[in-house]
């Protein structure tokens, strides 16, 4: 880490073995300083929500998952504004999730004006023609389902069944 602190991976790196060994709150702060690198830098969220559940603390351990999700669709979001973006795929979409978090990592399609002085939301219509390409670097990567279902498991965990079973279908989709 002395030779190259600047790149999140070496953080990743270190704090998996730091977990490995036992030594949680140092693989926290580990990860920590990855994502703090990179606040899209989604697998360190990932060890860190795994962390907090091998800690016994489950609701951190949901809500970093929820980051490391969040922090995924950022990612793929560039790629899909990337020249060289994959092409859409001939497959309608599935699942309720995806477009969720589409939107979230995408807020330059949506803002929010006054009309008849009530707030309402204004989509920009080339949101509707970009849905396509997220989805195709969404289907592309193996991270998805991957985040929905540890974060399913916690979720059974602290009793939240339903809300679980919501995030297994929407992984099952995409495997």
């Amino acid at each position: 880490m002395a030779l190259n602190d600047q790149e999140p991976p070496v953080y990743l790196a270190a704090g998996i073995v730091q977990q490995l060994a036992g030594r949680f709150d140092a693989a926290l702060a580990t990860f920590a300083r990855a994502y703090a690198l990179n606040p899209d830098y989604h697998l360190a969220y990932n060890s860190a929500a795994f962390t907090y559940e091998k800690m016994g603390q489950l609701e951190k351990a949901q809500a970093t998952y929820e980051l490391a999700i969040q922090a995924l669709f950022r990612e793929l979001s560039l790629q899909a504004d990337a020249p060289d973006a994959p092409e859409v795929q001939e497959a309608d979409p599935f699942g309720e999730l995806w477009i969720e978090y589409t939107r979230q990592a995408n807020q330059r399609f949506f803002k929010t004006v006054m009309q008849d002085g009530k707030k309402m939301l204004q989509v920009d219509t080339t949101y509707f023609s970009y849905l396509p390409r997220l989805f195709s670097v969404l289907i592309s990567s193996p991270h998805y389902p991957l985040y929905l279902r540890n974060r399913a498991k916690v979720l059974n965990g602290l009793g939240r069944s339903e809300e679980a079973a919501s995030l297994e279908g929407e992984a099952a989709h995409f495997e």
